[in-house]
């Protein structure tokens, strides 16, 4: 056992009667999914005695990120916090490895003053949490999410770590296929699903004309978007390419594209994305729109008729579920614990990644039965 916590046929059970803080930090400054995460969880944890203590970047970029965690009343605390990145500036790396241990004592103090009792590393390259673990003798729960890194490195990391945690949570069920070095594990390795209030975002009739009418669709148009950050991950590129062929089959469709910028995206997405012809074709005929959401996603995705994912790699995205939640049909590129999520039917339709035709294909094949 570990202070307040025990272990019960294999599961790392923690006493709720005792209760206690939850240190954990998300490394990405924007608002993403692992935000979107933790705010949905953490009224429950609170209620439940044990409330969240989130470490974020001190930089500036992280201000709306933190504001909105706040906002669902999560306790944010601001560090310097650096982290991997995917680049060939050794600089950017020496920095990384430099500021580490600096930083993990800074955590590490964090969690004492709040009388931490677990802690919680979220990503598989983040590993601020589990210094922090080690040093404040607590037990840890390492959350995997999405797939950015490689796989040749994902396996040798999941290999290399999967002695470490107490216990360890994967997104979908088969968590062998993404991180294979999980087979050596002896903690409980424990699935989780996108957290999804469901009837927030159920459809009726009324809502459905509403969100329609606050996006500018009439009814005899289809509807077919997404949700999602303007960043090269979510390969916007894509899906701007499979909308300029769906619309050569299928003149009453309209697009939209809602999210945010991505403060390092910004440049990629001006080039390949806004700066394409196929978008400048589609925005000045009035088919397409590119934007931030009028108003909460949970008001308006019911008025898709299709919703549209192309991104490169994935965790178990929270917009897929709450589309489906919405009866919106799907199309994604398979990644991730998408295909975990939802099978391949007459409402959910799959891609390769950086498949334009294929993407565009199974939009065709949906518009048939919309939403």
């Amino acid at each position: 056992s570990h202070g307040r916590t025990a272990w019960d046929n294999g599961i790392l059970i923690m006493d709720s009667r005792m209760g206690g803080p939850v240190l954990t930090a998300i490394h990405a400054p924007e608002w993403g999914g692992l935000h979107g995460f933790v705010a949905r969880g953490a009224a429950r944890l609170a209620a439940e005695g044990w409330p969240l203590i989130v470490v974020t970047p001190s930089d500036p970029q992280a201000d709306e990120a933190s504001r909105r965690l706040a906002e669902n009343h999560v306790d944010v605390v601001r560090v310097p916090l650096s982290r991997v990145r995917k680049t060939t500036n050794l600089a950017t790396h020496a920095h990384y490895i430099s500021q580490f241990k600096k930083e993990i004592e800074l955590i590490s103090q964090l969690g004492s003053d709040r009388n931490a009792v677990i802690c919680q590393a979220i990503g598989l390259h983040h590993f601020h949490m589990m210094g922090a673990a080690k040093r404040l003798g607590l037990p840890l729960v390492w959350q995997l999410h999405g797939l950015a890194v490689p796989f040749p490195l994902r396996a040798l990391l999941s290999l290399g770590l999967a002695r470490m945690p107490d216990a360890i949570m994967v997104n979908g069920e088969n968590w062998k296929w993404r991180f294979p070095g999980l087979v050596a594990a002896k903690a409980p390795i424990i699935p989780f699903y996108a957290p999804v209030d469901a009837q927030k975002f159920a459809s009726s009739k009324e809502k459905r004309a509403r969100a329609r009418e606050i996006m500018g669709i009439g009814e005899d148009e289809l509807l077919i978007g997404t949700v999602g950050n303007f960043g090269a991950r979510k390969r916007h590129d894509v899906m701007v390419g499979a909308f300029s062929q769906v619309l050569e089959k299928v003149p009453n469709a309209k697009f939209k594209i809602f999210g945010q910028s991505i403060s390092s995206n910004e440049k990629w997405y001006a080039d390949n994305v806004l700066g394409d012809s196929r978008t400048t074709r589609l925005v000045s005929s009035g088919k397409l729109a590119i934007s931030s959401p009028p108003v909460p996603v949970s008001e308006i995705l019911c008025g898709f008729d299709i919703f549209v994912l192309t991104s490169d790699n994935e965790g178990i995205p929270l917009v897929i579920a709450e589309a489906m939640s919405a009866g919106v049909p799907i199309v994604s590129t398979r990644v991730g614990a998408i295909s975990d999520m939802a099978t391949p039917n007459d409402v959910a339709r799959f891609a390769k990644r950086g498949d334009v035709s294929g993407v565009a294909r199974e939009i065709v094949a949906l518009c048939g039965s919309p939403a």
